[in-house]
């Protein structure tokens, strides 16, 4: 795979240039720019497979060069640093990306989802993605839907159409409305962290997050009852803020 590294810190260049070299040599990384303008003439002139891009430039943002260049025949994986809307709405769309300092497996992750993009080359889908990213960092917005990537493909969820997240044999399940459930290898604490900023989702359990504008009982022995009838426990340690927050939907 061939790639190409844009971003203006050297030494995110060079850390991440190592790590390629040292456990993903099969990346052959074609060349590197520090700015807006000189990544779009590097892309066009190399035509990478794949692009790592940092967010913040000298000359603008990593989401105004995608919107310089007519095509991208290319798997993105972000590189971010702190801006909290960046990095949620990237994480929401399901598309790669790298904190700083670059992580070992945080960097298999990423390219295993790149991979996955150049195989089935759904780089339409990628561009739908990033218009509703760019859009959500903008703005400021919270996400407005959660994709969930998982071996049958990339599904939409509308985050107020979610009832609750679970436990299931290692994974994370999460259940809508609808009754639909989707299935996805991440971990409940993971889900936990990026439904943080969100204050009507809560961990009620350590096995249960919920959604609690669908919440219609609470019970004092230790539960709530969903609008669907669900009936999910609720912890001791968590039983005071719960009907305190429950107080403020």
């Amino acid at each position: 795979m061939t790639a190409v590294i844009i971003d203006d810190e050297q030494n995110c260049h060079d850390n991440l240039v190592s790590l390629l070299s040292e456990f993903h040599p099969e990346v052959d990384v074609l060349g590197a720019a520090y700015n807006v303008k000189s990544g779009i003439e590097l892309i066009k002139h190399k035509k990478p497979e794949i692009l790592f891009l940092d967010i913040k430039l000298p000359d603008g943002t990593g989401f105004e060069l995608l919107e310089g260049i007519d095509h991208h025949q290319f798997a993105i994986i972000f590189i971010t640093g702190h801006n909290k809307y960046a990095r949620l709405a990237i994480d929401f769309a399901a598309l790669a990306y790298l904190g700083k300092p670059v992580a070992v497996g945080k960097l298999a992750e990423a390219l295993n989802r790149s991979r996955e993009r150049l195989l089935y080359r759904n780089f339409q889908q990628q561009y739908l993605d990033l218009q509703e990213v760019i859009e959500n960092f903008r703005t400021q917005n919270l996400p407005s839907r959660l994709a969930v990537s998982n071996s049958s493909g990339v599904h939409y969820v509308p985050v107020c159409e979610i009832t609750y997240l679970t436990v299931n044999q290692g994974c994370t399940e999460i259940h809508q409305i609808d009754g639909k459930r989707v299935f996805v290898s991440a971990n409940l604490i993971e889900y936990n962290r990026r439904f943080a900023p969100y204050v009507g989702f809560m961990q009620i359990h350590r096995s249960f997050i919920v959604n609690l504008e669908h919440v219609s009982i609470y019970r004092n022995l230790g539960e709530v009852v969903l609008t669907n009838g669900q009936i999910i426990p609720v912890s001791q340690r968590h039983q005071e803020e719960l009907k305190l927050r429950l107080q403020l939907i």
